[in-house]
């Protein structure tokens, strides 16, 4: 990590997300603000606070997440990108506007939910068979519900969905956690238990969409959020020499999940010359690098996959005569370029077609990196 973060203070532009503010987030390098980042969102949103509780952040304020990703919450957070989404649940947290089936015996407001506040439900199960509660959506195609719970005691087996014939079965336990589960299709979000317990809920949701996005608060009727973006970091400037055809790119990268492609979601240009490199992503969730003087293919012999919630560590250095490219620690085969890639002065992303991304960590240096230095930088 020490040697990691000794190359880092070789970078002419480093962002390693810990401040923002309303329209801003700030790079650690350049010094001078060239490479802050410009940011728009036109509403409210949630967000994963450090203390791990959802909060919500102000129009225009990008969000700093701290959700666990890959397993780990390190207390460093990442710029969370989220497409525009639908809670089409239209009551998220008042559970009395739910139908009970079997004797499910609702009570609101009884306990803390994870947002901090005492606004989490009990639902008493008497062990009558398939008891649940239910609420009526309007979707079309495929469905993902996602819906926080915990126990009273101990841990109790209850399962979720969307309909009847495609559920399921989580392990709920005394600390709260957010279960998901996608269908094909369905109109009657759900949590059933057949045994006598009980269970705690909070923050339901459904969208039609293969992943669950962050929380979309609902009341009354089905609520959207709006996309996030874009954002540009145009770190550019007096004070930064490019020197010709040189250039390497560090970008520590997640998503939650995936519909569509990633359309020129993360641009790395020569904001003079307007030649780029982006992040993109298309059938079969296949990821690789495209742009000016690389082949129809991309840039990545095959491309890669990734895990939602997993963190890539991605990093490309070239010169006019050498290419290389490293992921988590390792060489990868390229197709060789068809020309000499562009020098990065600018990193944006635009809302054309866009999905979600989690921006861990994006660094640029001015010189080819070695094999040792890249294995480091993706670590």
């Amino acid at each position: 990590k020490n040697k990691n973060m000794s190359i880092l203070d070789d970078a002419v532009f480093l962002l390693q997300p810990t401040s923002v503010k309303a329209s801003k987030i700030y790079s650690t390098f350049p010094t001078d603000g060239t490479g802050d980042f410009t940011f728009t969102r036109n509403a409210i949103k949630n967000r994963i606070a450090k203390n791990g509780l959802i909060t919500k952040v102000q129009a225009n304020v990008p969000s700093l997440s701290y959700k666990p990703i890959s397993g780990v919450s390190d207390g460093c957070p990442h710029i969370a990108i989220e497409k525009e989404s639908t809670n089409l649940i239209t009551y998220s947290d008042d559970f009395s506007q739910w139908t009970s089936v079997g004797n499910a015996v609702v009570t609101n407001n009884f306990i803390t939910s994870p947002d901090g506040t005492k606004n989490a439900a009990k639902i008493v199960f008497d062990g009558t068979a398939n008891a649940r509660i239910e609420i009526q959506i309007t979707s079309t195609g495929e469905v993902t519900q996602s819906i926080y719970l915990r126990t009273e005691t101990g841990t109790q087996s209850v399962k979720i969905g969307t309909t009847s014939a495609d559920l399921s079965t989580v392990t709920v336990t005394t600390e709260w956690q957010r279960f998901t589960h996608t269908s094909s299709s369905g109109t009657f979000p759900r949590v059933l238990c057949s045994d006598s317990n009980t269970i705690y809920i909070s923050k339901a949701q459904a969208e039609n969409k293969s992943f669950a996005t962050s929380n979309i608060d609902s009341s009354g009727a089905a609520t959207t959020r709006i996309t996030d973006g874009p954002f540009t970091s145009d770190f550019a400037s007096e004070s930064v020499t490019f020197p010709a055809n040189t250039s390497t790119l560090v970008l520590w990268f997640s998503y939650n999940g995936k519909n569509g492609d990633f359309f020129k979601l993360l641009r790395f240009e020569d904001s003079a010359g307007g030649n780029s490199l982006r992040l993109e992503t298309y059938s079969n969730n296949i990821i690789n690098i495209y742009g000016d003087n690389i082949s129809a293919s991309g840039l990545i012999t095959n491309g890669f996959t990734l895990n939602p919630e997993t963190l890539c560590k991605i990093a490309i250095s070239y010169n006019s005569t050498e290419t290389n490219v490293f992921i988590n620690g390792s060489s990868v085969t390229i197709n060789a370029p068809t020309g000499v890639l562009n020098i990065i002065n600018k990193i944006y992303n635009n809302t054309t077609s866009m999905n979600n991304i989690n921006i861990h960590r994006a660094a640029v240096f001015n010189t080819v990196k070695s094999d040792s230095n890249l294995k480091d930088l993706t670590s």
